[in-house]
């Protein structure tokens, strides 16, 4: 599974395990340990504006959405 996330500094100090950022140092360790116990699990950047398209299509969707029910499952 692959975490994204917009804040470039997170990131790195996630995956660099030398990087020591003192503000929130407790907070990346407590990330590593997670991700030390979830090798499936994958941290990497992506720029805001990714994000603001995947923002704007889901707020889209969801002006769009009905009840649908599904018979067949894949």
């Amino acid at each position: 599974m692959l975490i994204e996330l917009d804040r470039k500094l997170v990131v790195d100090s996630i995956v660099d395990r030398n990087t020591n950022q003192a503000k929130f140092s407790s907070i990346i360790s407590d990330c590593q340990a997670l991700l030390q116990q979830h090798p499936n699990f994958k941290i990497s950047f992506a720029r805001r504006q990714v994000n603001f398209v995947a923002h704007t299509l889901a707020g889209a969707s969801s002006l769009h959405a009905r009840h649908q029910q599904f018979n067949l499952i894949p």
